[in-house]
């Protein structure tokens, strides 16, 4: 899976100066030659409104629709809070020759320096700093960069930080003014579960876990990585009213394609008498990186998720014991 080009939303603005001089602070740089400003913008393009408004569409939504629209709006936002910037050799062996990373204020920030005025091939990426599922990898050359999950026993939880990354071929010529624009385009994708429980459960209790995403992502290549299965731990979200409850996760899209079920979701429901029922729903259309994928269903007593949606497979194991495989074919 590769990004495309998407539509700005805001712009997150890094001013670098680069030139013949070395870094220097508030001095005279008339004898410096020439500079290039690069601009890093953040774009972000996501149907997340469209799809909170299509799914979520009924009067017994709305307080769903607002927990879910509330959470994921500190993900799905073209801001900065902070940034690492990588300058690499444009020839092998490819090493880093500068590296930057800089705290932002989350709205709009400039940061200025210099670098000898040449040829680089450049990774920029946003948001990963205080990112507590996902790491930048292997950064000292150019083609070995990757933003890995931290999976523990192959599972994850839901990413707190919406990543952005960018590269660029930038090409420098001494006491020649460039402006060259480096964009930044969103790597996560959210799918949220709403669960309705008015015909459900008189006790017990529901986790939910996402499956079949990427694991990782190969900057230099724009490319999403499939290495190991990952499971993801959904976030019950604090739902004001209603009978409806949301299990939302944010992580790496999925794949292109596959045969049968791409990715999907795992629902144990816990019941009064100690067994536990999971449900096993498959979805086939591919979840890619800025788009958000809500599916509704309902939990009846014996702990079924049933979900109205003929592209939703749904399999049951009722009676299920912790160590029994029973899984998506993804």
């Amino acid at each position: 899976m590769r990004l495309s080009a998407v539509t700005l939303l805001y712009t997150s603005t890094l001013l670098l100066l680069l030139s013949g001089c070395k870094y220097l602070v508030d001095e005279d740089l008339s004898d410096c030659g020439g500079y290039n400003e690069v601009d890093c913008e953040l774009r972000l393009q996501t149907n997340m409104q469209a799809e909170l408004s299509t799914v979520l569409d009924l009067e017994g939504d709305i307080y769903v629709s607002q927990a879910l629209e509330s959470w994921l709006g500190r993900i799905f936002s073209a801001y900065a809070r902070d940034i690492d910037l990588s300058f690499y050799e444009p020839e092998a062996p490819f090493q880093r020759l500068e590296h930057l990373q800089e705290k932002m204020n989350g709205k709009e920030a400039v940061y200025s320096f210099y670098l000898p005025a040449k040829a680089y091939l450049h990774h920029a990426v946003a948001n990963i700093r205080d990112n507590d599922q996902v790491f930048l990898e292997s950064a000292e050359t150019v083609g070995s960069a990757v933003l890995q999950q931290k999976a523990v026993n192959d599972t994850v939880h839901s990413f707190n930080t919406g990543i952005f990354t960018g590269r660029k071929e930038i090409r420098m010529e001494d006491y020649v003014d460039n402006r060259i624009d480096v964009h930044l385009y969103f790597t996560n994708a959210a799918s949220a579960l709403v669960l309705d429980e008015a015909k459900g459960r008189s006790a017990g209790s529901v986790k939910v876990y996402a499956t079949g995403f990427a694991d990782g992502f190969q900057i230099a290549d724009s490319c999403f990585l499939f290495r190991q299965k990952t499971i993801v731990c959904t976030e019950d979200l604090p739902v004001s009213g209603g009978s409806e409850t949301c299990y939302a996760a944010i992580h790496f899209p999925s794949r292109d394609s596959a045969e049968g079920d791409i990715w999907g979701w795992h629902v144990y429901v816990s019941l009064p008498d100690g067994t536990v029922t999971c449900s096993v729903l498959g979805v086939k259309e591919p979840l890619q990186a800025g788009c958000l994928k809500i599916i509704k269903a309902k939990i009846f007593e014996n702990g079924v998720v049933s979900v109205t949606d003929p592209t939703i497979s749904v399999s049951v194991k009722l009676d299920w014991h912790e160590g029994e495989e029973y899984d998506l074919e993804l």
